[in-house]
């Protein structure tokens, strides 16, 4: 069939706007009609070259729409559902890993080779060239996409679009790595670094947690005040303020969590040093493949631990419809980091998305 997609075409250069040919849905595969997609760092790095994902490529890792199609073999979503389109989990990995799982063996090379396990993309241009279509199994700044049962979660009919796509990919991920990977308990103070889409998310996960203080650290003034509305007890700009000295001054000893969300060396020693003895930081951003961290071995003598969060270390069968639950509740009001545009204005999405106009950009299909 016929799609219109985004198509990162050559490194550096802005997406171009496409018809391309989308195969049929194979066992396992699923063909959703795409309504709205988010727009990440990872994909600009797609766009930029960075990524194994082979040029030409249709990036999208966080989108929602509602299934056309299904392949032979699937049986947990069918014609008519509302779906949110998430990371490949891959293998299960050693031992009784549970579905969803994100820390298979294999998990990079699925998510981010852009082909299918056979090598093969569901993706041509209409000459025939291939196109790497299947970026995190889905491929999702299109009309429609193939992705897998697996990369898939069915959810309830009430939320929008737009939110829908936001927690498939970076809110899930600093959410989740609040709740299932440090799993603070009421009380228990935390320092977020970074105040984009997953530490605002981390943000309002760490108020329903419980913990006390929540620390928001990021340069930009205007997440720093959504950081403090989504609950965040205080926050600190590293340009006017040291944060390391000024999370111990608060907590103490330091603080008993932190979570990075930047990928950035310098940021994650100060994620590091910024904990109290016994305390445990997160990481959760992806930076550049050969990145490394000079670490304090002492400070890390003290029982401090760093632990890695990929994907938000959760399944996200089960914490996107937790997510959606408690927004339903009102405790969890992620809505206001979501800036829409048509899948036409991709480019200045991705635009303010670099310059900090917007947090979390959600492309519309129509």
């Amino acid at each position: 069939m016929r799609v219109k997609a985004a198509v990162a075409q050559r490194a550096g250069e802005p997406f171009a706007i496409e018809e391309l040919d989308l195969g049929d849905p194979r066992d396992g595969e699923v063909l959703v009609r795409i309504h709205a997609a988010g727009v990440s760092h990872l994909d600009l790095r797609v766009r930029d070259g960075e990524l194994l994902t082979p040029l030409p490529a249709v990036p999208g890792r966080e989108a929602a729409g509602r299934v056309e199609r299904v392949g032979a073999g699937v049986g947990g979503v069918a014609p008519g559902d509302r779906v949110v389109l998430t990371f490949l989990a891959g293998e299960r990995g050693p031992g009784a890993a549970p579905a969803g799982w994100p820390y298979g063996p294999d998990v990079f090379e699925i998510n981010f080779s852009g082909v299918r396990r056979d090598g093969s993309s569901p993706l041509r241009r209409l000459d025939g060239t291939p196109v790497a279509g299947a970026f995190f199994g889905q491929s999702s700044f299109a009309t429609h996409a193939l992705a897998r049962e697996e990369n898939l979660v069915r959810v309830a009919e009430e939320a929008p679009w737009p939110v829908l796509a936001a927690l498939g990919g970076d809110v899930q991920i600093g959410a989740g790595a609040v709740i299932g990977t440090l799993r603070p308990r009421p009380g228990d103070s935390i320092a977020i670094f970074g105040a984009g889409a997953a530490g605002l998310g981390a943000v309002l996960a760490a108020r329903l947690a419980g913990c006390h203080p929540i620390v928001a650290v990021d340069i930009k003034a205007s997440r720093l005040a959504l950081a403090e509305s989504f609950g965040a007890t205080m926050t600190v700009d590293p340009d006017g303020l040291e944060p390391v000295g000024a999370i111990r001054d608060l907590t103490g000893a330091g603080a008993d969590f932190s979570l990075d969300t930047t990928g950035a060396p310098a940021v994650v020693r100060q994620a590091v040093e910024c904990l109290a003895p016994g305390g445990v930081c997160a990481l959760a951003a992806m930076g550049p493949q050969d990145a490394e961290a000079t670490l304090g071995l002492t400070r890390l003598l003290l029982g401090r631990t760093v632990r890695g969060s990929l994907f938000g270390g959760c399944a996200p069968a089960v914490l996107v419809p937790r997510l959606l639950e408690f927004r339903r509740q009102d405790r969890f009001p992620v809505d206001p980091i979501i800036r829409t545009y048509p899948l036409e204005e991709v480019n200045r999405a991705a635009e303010d998305l670099v310059s900090g106009m917007a947090v979390k950009p959600i492309l519309l299909m129509g």
